[in-house]
C-alpha cells in the first residue's frame, strides 16, 4: 500500500498466506488513498556466487518477479482506506 495524491504517510505492506493478507493497524496502511503493489519472487533453480562480505564459497539462489508488472510496477489496484477495520480484496486473473 503505497499513499497517493493528497494522501501523506509510510508505505505498508505484508506477506499473502494462503491468498489472505492482513496488517496490523499500528503498521498498516494510512488513511486515505493507496496504490497497491502485489509482488511475489519465485525461485529460478540457478544459482550464483553471492557477493561480499558473504564467504568465498556462499552461492545465492536467483529469483525472479512472478507477478505480471499490471499488478506491481505498473499496477492500477488502488484502496481507499477508511479509519478503523478494513477489508480489501484482489481479484487478480491471469491469462
Amino acid at each position: 500500500f503505497i499513499p497517493t495524491g493528497d494522501t501523506k504517510g509510510p508505505a505498508a505492506w505484508c506477506n499473502v498466506e494462503g491468498g489472505r493478507y492482513s496488517i496490523p493497524a499500528a503498521k498498516g496502511p494510512v488513511v486515505g488513498s493507496n496504490r497497491v503493489e502485489i509482488r511475489w519472487e519465485r525461485k529460478t533453480g540457478k544459482k550464483f556466487p553471492a557477493v561480499p562480505p558473504a564467504p568465498p564459497d556462499a552461492m545465492v539462489e536467483e529469483t525472479v518477479e512472478a507477478m505480471p508488472a499490471r499488478y506491481n510496477t505498473q499496477s492500477e489496484l488502488t484502496a481507499d482506506v477508511k479509519p478503523g477495520e478494513n477489508t480489501r480484496d484482489f481479484k487478480l486473473k491471469s491469462k
